[in-house]
């Protein structure tokens, strides 16, 4: 079990000692101290985990046992045919594997890690990176087998954590547009997106572009848009798709692509040790200057803040707070969904052969909801880019106007209240505290000082600026912005924030 820690949380995960992908995970909340011995923590999506005794009967609580995982990871076993290596089949008929850890079970049915089998006694088992994300790939079948709304259009399935309602049609117009926006603006003519879902993105960029591929892990998916595709004459030409996963590169042309989309799919991410495996994958397909675009991660920096929200959304005043408090922490570590912290992504260049600079900016919009709140995108780019060739000025809010108008070459703001978030980081923090509901909920309601995101993009590209807002090294959603001519000098690049490797497992 290793942990990854940083000033608001730990997360352990445990990677079995066969050396194949992670199983489980754990997150202890800010503060808390490493136990003397490491629980095992939740199954990831897809396994199951067994403590059994060399019978393979489960093991009373206080013995200690071997640990096998059961699940999708288990190689298949043929009618008639030999166990695989490494595998068994327990007296209740369920393949399992070895691991090679041993845990003892505790009284209320936790288990803790006590240590390991002998070295070379559990031989590795392959279970291949698409075994872990095989779960998704059934749900998105069943997910675009509903009848869709026509290429581009379709937009089932996005609904609100806050309301359990779909998201509002103009919300979600918004987000596709500046989701458009963004990538437009890299002028790409070749395009790979992987996890192209309902065609959102390719609907509106293929029919610009020379070639667009696509891959999902979605077969249903993909037959709806080739359907699709091949009933446009603009399309039918310079569309190719493509059904597998999205490490499996196999049949994709290396050194072709402009760009490479990967947006709203690292959520179904198992392991941030996953994303960068697909990430170093994706950079050998990349023309020399070219940039991956990964859009609407979701912050893990926010994930308490976010969940908060929710459940005080829907409690009542006179609820127990520190009952709603133990909910919203277990929300947070049962969460399936992969969030990454944006300091993950900062020293990308140094994990990932040919990836010069990073650029990590909070999404665009008017409207204020868990997309522009909680989510972000990130551009990865082969060559570094351009950056202002002598320091930006830093300046207040206040004094922002002005320096803007005075045609200052580059100007930076930091630690900037978000007006998207300023009510959840107060009602979280009081929740946090103690506080009674009622209080927590006003909190959700209150008008704070803060700037919008967007009245700051706005006003500095109407001043003639390019505009670049990141998060601030805070968990308060708090921003840094940076203001740049483009007529300045520029040269080298932006200095991002140290990486913090901490995320909620899938």
């Amino acid at each position: 079990m290793a942990p990854a820690a940083s000033g608001r949380r730990t997360d352990l995960g445990v990677r079995p000692a066969d050396g194949a992908l992670g199983c489980a995970a754990l997150r202890l909340p800010a503060g808390a101290p490493l136990p003397d011995v490491l629980p095992v923590g939740l199954p990831l999506p897809g396994t199951t985990l067994r403590l059994l005794d060399p019978d393979l009967h489960p093991t009373p609580a206080g013995d200690v046992g071997e640990l096998y995982l059961g699940g999708e990871s288990v190689p298949a076993v043929e009618p008639g045919g030999p166990l695989p290596s490494g595998v068994v089949v327990d007296p209740f008929g369920i393949r399992l594997r070895r691991t090679g850890d041993l845990g003892r079970r505790r009284a209320e049915g936790g288990v803790d890690l006590v240590g390991r089998a002998a070295a070379g006694s559990v031989p590795p088992v392959d279970v291949g990176d698409a075994a872990v994300v095989r779960d998704w790939e059934s749900i998105y079948d069943q997910l675009y087998a509903v009848p869709a709304d026509g290429l581009g259009g379709d937009f089932s399935g996005w609904n609100s954590s806050y309301t359990g309602q779909p998201i509002p049609l103009p919300e979600m117009r918004e987000w596709q547009q500046a989701t458009v926006d963004r990538i437009r603006a890299l002028r790409p003519e070749r395009v790979l997106e992987i996890g192209a879902g309902s065609g959102l993105l390719l609907g509106r960029l293929a029919r610009e572009c020379q070639s667009y591929w696509a891959t999902d892990l979605s077969g249903t998916a993909v037959r709806r848009l080739a359907e699709q595709t091949a009933a446009r004459p603009d399309l039918a030409d310079r569309v190719v798709l493509r059904h597998q996963a999205a490490h499996d590169v196999t049949g994709l042309p290396h050194a072709s692509f402009d760009v490479v989309v990967l947006n709203s799919v690292v959520q179904y991410f198992p392991t941030l040790d996953y994303l960068d495996a697909v990430l170093a994958r994706v950079v050998p397909l990349l023309r020399p200057g070219g940039a991956i675009f990964v859009g609407d991660v979701r912050n893990a920096r926010l994930a308490f803040t976010m969940q908060a929200a929710v459940r005080l959304l829907r409690a009542e005043p006179d609820d127990d707070p520190a009952r709603l408090r133990a909910d919203v922490n277990r929300a947070v570590a049962l969460d399936k969904e992969l969030l990454v912290d944006p300091g993950f992504f900062a020293d990308a260049p140094a994990r990932l052969n040919g990836v010069a600079g990073v650029d990590v900016q909070v999404k665009r919009g008017r409207f204020h909801n868990e997309l522009t709140r909680h989510r972000y995108d990130v551009l990865l780019h082969t060559a570094a880019p351009a950056r202002p060739g002598t320091p930006p000025v830093s300046c207040d809010l206040a004094g922002l106007p002005a320096a803007l108008a005075a045609g200052v070459p580059a100007v930076r703001v930091t630690g900037l209240a978000n007006a998207r978030l300023a009510t959840e980081v107060s009602a979280a923090a009081a929740l946090a505290a103690g506080l009674p509901v009622a209080t927590c909920r006003r909190r959700l309601d209150d008008d704070r000082r803060a700037v919008d995101p967007e009245d700051l993009a706005v006003l500095g590209e109407d001043a003639g600026y390019a505009v670049t807002i990141g998060w601030a090294d805070d968990a308060d959603g708090s921003l840094d912005v940076l203001f740049t001519r483009p007529t300045a000098p520029m040269v080298g690049t932006i200095a991002v924030t140290p990486a913090r490797r901490s995320a909620v497992p899938c």
